[in-house]
């Protein structure tokens, strides 16, 4: 390739990641929202720093650390009977739809757990309602942004593919590693989930983060996330967690989880 194709290349290449990280950037922008009419609580501060599987994995770490879940070292699950209320008396809805996908004989993955977590009505519901009150983005807006950031890298990539193929045989080996770099940016962005909350969002994340920088008291409505390992969880993900051993176990990845995971169903497949 001569000198000026490079440029152009490297303007193209340029130009699609940083469209790509605007999408991302733009899925959050400011909307229409509802008061907001009491505190967040724990898991809700878990979607705002990481979307439907930082939840997931926040109520595992919450539910081990009051001992009505246990971890065996192959990262196996078992419920211990024992139930986690709030001062009201009441069980959360995310807790309620854990600990039934996890009565089942033998244990269940923690993989397979979160996955099934993740994608369940408690967490939708959660979410829903975070959106409304202008706190995150919808779902679908950012998965979607997720798949159309990458678009122009690999529409690149696949141009130069075409031209590899029909195009001179000295160009090759050069046009060959262009098609390789353009597809590894196009990775590393998909790689990197666009952020959930919006700006209001992100004004309540960092005044967790503040409140944990500083050891000063947090905002009432936040005090719940700054507690125990579970916090650390929410704010930071599985890689926070203070435990390692622990973090090991929760962080192994088995089988595919999303194969065993029902939607019709309240629990996951054992087997």
């Amino acid at each position: 390739m001569n000198a000026t194709s490079l440029v152009w290349y490297a303007l193209l290449l340029v130009g699609g990641t940083v469209w790509g990280c605007w999408l991302r950037q733009h899925v959050t922008r400011p909307r229409d929202w509802l008061p907001l009419e009491r505190p967040l609580d724990l898991y809700e501060v878990a979607y705002l720093s990481g979307g439907p599987r930082r939840v997931a994995d926040t109520a595992l770490t919450r539910l081990v650390d009051h001992d009505a879940l246990r971890v065996s070292r192959h990262g196996r699950v078992h419920a211990t009977g024992r139930v986690v209320t709030d001062p009201t008396g009441q069980v959360d809805a995310v807790d309620a739809h854990l600990l039934a996908l996890t009565a089942v004989p033998g244990g269940v993955p923690a993989d397979r757990l979160v996955t099934c977590l993740a994608a369940s009505p408690a967490v939708d519901f959660l979410g829903r309602w975070l959106v409304e009150r202008g706190l995150a983005a919808p779902p679908a807006d950012v998965r979607r942004a997720r798949w159309l950031s990458t678009t122009p890298l690999h529409g690149l990539a696949a141009a130069m593919g075409l031209h590899l193929v029909l195009g001179v045989g000295a160009h090759r080996p050069g046009l060959a590693g262009l098609v390789l770099v353009t597809e590894l940016f196009a990775v590393l962005l998909h790689q990197f989930p666009p952020g959930v909350a919006t700006p209001l969002g992100q004004r309540v994340l960092h005044d967790v983060e503040e409140a944990r920088r500083t050891g000063a008291a947090p905002p009432p409505q936040l005090a719940a996330a700054m507690a125990g390992a579970a916090g650390q969880v929410a704010v930071g993900g599985l890689a926070a967690h203070p435990d390692s051993p622990l973090r090991r176990a929760l962080s192994r990845r088995g089988e595919r989880a999303w194969a065993w995971c029902w939607p019709s169903s309240s629990s996951c497949s054992s087997s």
